[in-house]
């Protein structure tokens, strides 16, 4: 069960997109990397105490502290304060950095129908269509 955020006036957007996210990255597969290692987002923060992939994906050592990592990601995220992303970035945008250029197409898609939007929709205005 995904946690309840206790954070930020824009909470209620935020499980909604990590569950995006989620399904984007193969975390519902069983088996898959994120699924593994506890990592809805397939984050990479490195070794934060419990280890990481060689390609730097964090490990963490439950679904509860995983998905709140990437519930901070996402508050950082709208709410303007990322160094890597912005509100006024499409989901096609973001999904270029998030992915590393890994078929960000497939990725923007995904995470889009999950919302019920299109990929190039930016985040601002799913923020304002959505609140």
């Amino acid at each position: 069960m995904w946690p309840i955020p206790t954070f930020g006036s824009i909470s209620n957007l935020i499980p909604s997109f990590a569950q995006a996210i989620a399904r984007a990255e193969g975390f519902y597969i069983k088996g898959s990397v994120p699924a593994r290692i506890n990592n809805p987002g397939d984050l990479k923060l490195g070794d934060i105490g419990f280890g990481a992939l060689p390609s730097g994906i964090t490990i963490f050592p439950t679904f509860d502290q995983g998905c709140r990592a990437l519930y901070h990601q996402l508050d950082l995220i709208l709410t303007n304060k990322s160094s890597e992303y912005n509100t006024s970035m499409t989901f096609s945008q973001i999904a270029v950095i998030w992915t590393g250029n890994d078929n960000p197409m497939g990725w923007a898609s995904t995470v889009a129908k999950s919302l019920n939007i299109l990929p190039d929709m930016t985040i601002q205005n799913w923020m304002v269509n959505h609140a």
